[in-house]
C-alpha cells in the first residue's frame, strides 16, 4: 500500500511530498540533488478514496498538497491557515439593502459596449520623470 509522506531538503529547504510503498525511508534524494529528510507536517496520507480531493480555497479538485502549492505559487498566492479561512468564510460581507443590481448591470453593459466599440479615448503615455530610468526586466 502506498502512503504519502513529506520531505524537506537539507540543501535548499524545499518541502515536497513523496508516495512511498511500505516503511518510509528517513532520507531520500531531493529533485535538486541534495538530501531530503522526512518531516511530519501532518499525518501521512494513505492513497485511496482520500485523494484526489476538492480544495475549498482554490475552488477546484487537486491530487496532492504539492499540486495545490504549485497552483497557488503560479497565481502568486499563499495558502490560508484553515482557521483563518473559516473565520473569513463565516464573516463574509454581502451587498446591503442598497444594492441595485439593475443599475450595476446597466453600467457594466455600457462599459463593455464602450470598450468593444472603441468609444474610450486612448491616453497618451507620459514620459518618465528625470529621476527614474528605464530598465529591462532581467537586467
Amino acid at each position: 500500500m502506498l502512503s504519502l509522506h513529506d520531505f524537506k531538503c537539507l540543501k535548499d529547504g524545499m518541502v515536497f511530498e513523496l508516495f512511498v510503498e511500505g516503511a518510509p525511508p528517513r532520507t531520500v534524494e531531493c529533485p535538486c540533488g541534495g538530501v531530503a529528510e522526512r518531516v511530519w507536517l501532518k499525518a501521512p496520507g494513505v492513497v485511496g478514496d482520500i485523494a484526489p480531493y476538492y480544495d475549498v480555497q482554490l475552488g477546484r479538485q487537486v491530487n496532492s498538497r504539492q499540486e495545490r502549492d504549485a497552483i497557488l505559487k503560479s497565481k502568486g498566492l499563499i495558502a490560508m491557515a484553515p482557521e483563518e479561512f473559516k473565520r473569513t468564510e463565516n464573516n463574509h460581507h454581502a451587498p446591503g439593502d442598497n444594492w441595485d443590481s439593475t443599475a450595476f448591470r446597466e453600467a457594466a453593459e455600457k462599459a463593455w459596449s464602450d470598450t468593444i466599440n472603441g468609444n474610450i479615448p486612448l491616453v497618451e503615455a507620459r514620459p518618465l520623470p528625470n529621476d527614474v530610468s528605464e530598465t529591462k526586466i532581467g537586467e
